[in-house]
């Protein structure tokens, strides 16, 4: 079993919440994090794998000689002493995470879904719009969303959108508005 804990860390108590342990006495559980997600570094491709040692050993017989670039290894050697960074990461991101989440709630085009990621996974109610033009529309203004439509369990109604700066969500809640304002 491989469980990607990609987004953990946006979670309130994180720690409590990871199989981390289990997986070093389990030859069948794998972990896999991210650090590019949290840290915002997503060119850098930076991330571990825990799990029991023979698996991990296993693994390792596969990787490249050359997992990671110098780039890569020298941001990594910084991260565990941005403790400051992870506090008000973890504040601004439910801050306006809650602040988005609300104002779609409140949106008559919208159904966002509870998260407690760095992003929302939002259904669109309405019949004549889908998340590929309301992706289009975005574009012009400025905005980028995932659609989700490729998504398993998913269809083409269905987007995702980021929690970014409060100035950047404020412009995307009041794109989305224009857009509310075209369909009435």
């Amino acid at each position: 079993l491989v469980v990607d804990e990609a987004f953990l860390e946006f979670c309130p108590q994180h720690e409590q919440h990871t199989l981390i342990r289990e997986s070093t006495g389990s030859k069948h559980l794998l972990i896999l994090r991210s650090l590019t997600k949290f840290y915002a570094i997503p060119g850098l491709r930076l991330g571990y794998a825990v799990g029991e040692r023979t698996l991990i050993s296993r693994l390792r017989a596969l990787q490249p000689p050359w997992s990671i670039n110098n780039l890569a290894r020298a941001a990594a050697a910084l991260l565990p002493g941005l403790h400051d960074y992870r506090r008000k990461s973890r504040r601004l991101v439910e801050s306006q995470r809650e602040l988005l989440y609300r104002a779609l709630r409140e949106h008559p085009l919208f159904k966002p879904y509870p998260s407690r990621a760095n992003y929302l996974l939002v259904k669109i109610t309405h019949p004549r719009l889908d998340a590929a033009a309301l992706q289009e529309r975005l574009i012009r203004r400025g905005y980028l969303i995932r659609n989700c439509a490729n998504f398993r369990g998913l269809d083409g109604k269905h987007f995702r959108l980021a929690v970014r700066t409060p100035g950047e969500n404020r412009g995307l809640l009041g794109a989305l508005q224009e857009i509310r304002d075209e369909f009435g």
